[in-house]
């Protein structure tokens, strides 16, 4: 009867002890939990943050070597028109004028195959992701005049910003570039921008 009493009452202590080694367990997983999500989440930013800032600093360089190379066609242009007087220089310009011409046709098949790669790929790869496509390069070239190629110009009014944006559930990165404060030096900047839900646009 002694031996029924004291086993009784060492049951009784256990179930406490194990409620509270339960609730314990209980919030471990809790936190363990809280952990890993908020560590996926931070992984999830700076992966969009990397991705959106690589190909906002591509358009960026892109642009600016565009517009770069425009000078130099013109100011050849400028040399060709000058060396009228002396046609023995004319055929090393011309030939100086169509290399700059084709660095430009190689600068705009980059972006294209970089945009066609978003694209495909729903901006950085993974299958969440949802993002904005990647701005045209809207340039063209009128056909060659007595002086030779002329340079590419923008199909209507060049925009003063693009925008690139990815989201990821609740994780966004958005980027802008946009022409620099130096005025003259056809030369632009890329920064972090607020993301813009009002006007999302997705492909999917």
């Amino acid at each position: 009867m002694k031996a029924w009493k004291f086993l009784d009452s060492r049951g009784v202590f256990q179930i406490p002890l194990l409620m509270i080694l339960w609730v314990w367990v209980i919030a471990g997983f809790g936190i363990w939990g809280f952990f890993r999500n908020a560590r996926f989440l931070v992984e999830t930013q700076l992966r969009l943050d990397r991705c959106v800032g690589q190909v906002a600093l591509h358009f960026k360089k892109t642009l600016e070597s565009l517009e770069s190379s425009n000078q130099k066609i013109q100011s050849l242009r400028a040399e060709i028109r000058i060396a009228e007087l002396e046609p023995w220089l004319i055929p090393p310009l011309e030939i100086a004028l169509g290399a700059v011409a084709f660095h430009q046709g190689v600068l705009q098949a980059a972006w294209s195959s970089r945009w066609g790669a978003w694209l495909l790929s729903k901006g950085c790869g993974e299958r969440e992701d949802r993002a904005l496509a990647l701005p045209l390069l809207k340039y063209i070239r009128d056909p060659p005049d007595l002086i030779g190629l002329q340079p590419l110009k923008w199909v209507g009014v060049l925009p003063r910003e693009f925008y690139f944006h990815v989201k990821n559930g609740s994780r966004h990165a958005a980027a802008c570039v946009a022409e620099a404060r130096e005025k003259g030096e056809n030369r632009y900047e890329a920064f972090w921008c607020p993301p813009r839900r009002s006007s999302w646009t997705s492909f999917d």
